[in-house]
């Protein structure tokens, strides 16, 4: 076997190589993007079905400084937690962590607390509850306020 023959069957082994490499990639990136593909939308399928009745809450956002003299405020906006109300059930969109809840009436009095632990999708208001209110959820450093008809 002549230097030129060598040389020759390397550069046909280096280009078949090229071309199984770039084969193998392609087939990683369409398998890639296809499992980011399905897996988008997975996430966005709802956990559970809400009633038709249902209302969205709208929050407004208040930072609460635990810290005196020091403010630790985010650099983006926050959002609020996405809660409906049917009757007296609160249905929670997401997992916002640890938060505790309150009802309030129009002159802040609680008429209902309680404290909701990570992962709850659904929280039962009492049936004694009727009017108008005010739903407080306190997620950490942040105080979100609504109002609510039962």
């Amino acid at each position: 076997m002549t230097v030129i023959h060598f040389f020759h069957n390397f550069a046909v082994s280096k280009t078949l190589l090229n071309h199984l490499t770039v084969i193998i990639m392609k087939r990683f990136f369409v398998l890639f993007f296809a499992s980011l593909l399905l897996s988008s939308v997975s996430m966005a399928q709802e956990p559970y079905s809400m009633p038709e009745s249902s209302v969205k809450i709208e929050f407004i956002c208040e930072h609460i400084n635990n810290n005196a003299g020091q403010v630790n405020r985010p650099r983006t906006p926050i959002q609020p937690p996405t809660v409906y109300l049917c009757d007296h059930t609160l249905y929670i969109c997401g997992d916002y962590g640890n938060f505790s809840l309150q009802v309030l009436t129009d002159d802040e009095t609680a008429v209902y607390s309680t404290y909701v632990p990570s992962g709850t999708t659904e929280v039962q208001l009492p049936a004694t509850l009727s009017g108008d209110y005010l739903l407080q959820l306190e997620c950490g450093n942040f105080l979100f306020t609504g109002e609510i008809n039962l």
